[in-house]
């Protein structure tokens, strides 16, 4: 049952972050942000919820450096997965401007997700 509620709470945390997410880049991308600049700055916005809700509440972890570390570091992996999707849908902007940023949600959300199930806090 433990198992179930972790994975409730989880989407429930990343529904936030990908709310915070996207709505950040959306707002910068109205303002005509370089999709660089507004994907950074999205990503950094649900990357600190993320950490806090995941650690705090969806896995009740006390604060570690090596939780810190594997979580950054899963991040960081996530994140490169989410730009070489940005790099290769950008030219999808003819169809509308955030397709490109969705596509790469998709890619970050999931491996984030495998990441953090599986190494960061297996618990």
């Amino acid at each position: 049952m433990r198992i179930i509620q972790q994975a409730v709470k989880f989407g429930l945390v990343g529904l936030v972050n990908t709310l915070i997410t996207l709505i950040v880049i959306a707002l910068l991308t109205w303002a005509n942000v370089s999709p660089w600049i507004a994907n950074a700055v999205g990503y950094a916005a649900g990357l600190i919820n993320s950490y806090y809700g995941n650690l705090l509440w969806t896995f009740t972890a006390p604060p570690s450096n090596s939780n810190k570390l594997k979580f950054f570091t899963s991040f960081a992996i996530a994140y490169a997965i989410n730009l070489v999707f940005l790099s290769i849908t950008l030219p999808l902007t003819e169809i509308h401007a955030m397709v490109p940023q969705i596509l790469s949600m998709v890619a970050y959300t999931s491996a984030f997700f495998v990441l953090s199930k599986f190494w960061v806090f297996k618990n």
